[in-house]
């Protein structure tokens, strides 16, 4: 799966390289893409601040999850497939103070928001699902318990 700045997605085999499947869906580009744990679904982060879930076989969207106050540049599932966290930056500059949020996936509510400095580059889960990991442009990491573990 690939997504670019013509806000197209495209889905290629990797046994042969076809080209599966174009999407067409997204309104603008497209900075993130990952496959759940469990392999059901495809959550790809796009500028317009929306993680757009797709089912990772039909690739017809499933649900949004709505309301980043940023555009998202890095997201992750916990390994139970059921939250998604997610980081990204200011439109204005990569010094403002932006939130990473935690989103349960089943409801596309958000469970959890922490504030981070400055632009977050990467996020993650531990692999208990316990805690969330973020770092970017402050060159720290920082370590939050999730809610419900």
């Amino acid at each position: 799966m690939a997504g670019s700045y013509d806000t197209n997605l495209r889905a290629w085999s990797s046994r042969n390289g076809e080209l599966l499947r174009l999407i067409e869906e997204t309104p603008v580009a497209t900075f993130a893409a990952v496959y759940s744990p469990d392999g059901k679904t495809l959550a790809t982060a796009v500028a317009d601040r929306v993680v757009y879930l797709w089912g990772a076989k039909t690739f017809r969207m499933k649900s949004k999850l709505p309301h980043q106050p940023e555009m998202i540049s890095s997201h992750a599932d916990s390994p139970d497939s059921r939250l998604l966290i997610t980081g990204g930056f200011s439109a204005i500059t990569n010094r403002a103070p932006v939130k990473v949020m935690i989103w349960d996936v089943a409801t596309a509510k958000m469970v959890r928001s922490m504030d981070a400095p400055h632009q977050v580059s990467s996020v993650a889960f531990s692999n208990d699902g316990a805690l969330a990991a973020a770092n970017g442009s402050d060159e720290q990491i920082h370590v939050r318990s999730v809610p419900g573990h």
